[in-house]
């Protein structure tokens, strides 16, 4: 089963965030800190749109069937990108989208998946 909450506490995030407006680059924060530059710009981002609360833990969204078609294509029609994408219908990662186009070009449906309840397990004596 996946985390359940974020890896980094919102203290540590502010911290990466506060040395790289001071100059610091995200590569530099990644070689001596061991945190992914590409996860900082992202904070950063959501930061800078959502102040604190973008720095929060999301829970995974489901997206409807019909709004991941949309996107996908969109991105097809070659007029955008991923990060263009995510900023504009505001989900968290390029690789969510990357996924669903991916999937739509091999031939597979854009289903959403429902959540089932668990069964009871069988019964040991």
């Amino acid at each position: 089963m996946g985390r359940k909450s974020s890896r980094y506490t919102i203290d540590k995030k502010l911290f990466y965030i506060g040395l790289v407006n001071q100059g610091t680059s995200p590569n530099a924060v990644q070689r001596d800190y061991g945190v992914k530059d590409d996860q900082i710009r992202q904070w950063i981002k959501r930061y800078n749109l959502e102040g604190i609360d973008g720095l929060r833990y999301r829970p995974i969204g489901k997206y409807p069937s019909n709004l991941k078609l949309k996107i996908v294509l969109k991105y097809l029609e070659g007029n955008t990108s991923y990060p263009r994408l995510c900023d504009k219908y505001n989900i968290p990662n390029v690789s969510t989208i990357y996924q669903w186009v991916h999937q739509y070009t091999s031939g597979k449906q854009l289903i959403t998946r429902s959540v089932k309840p668990v069964k009871n397990g069988r019964k040991t004596t």
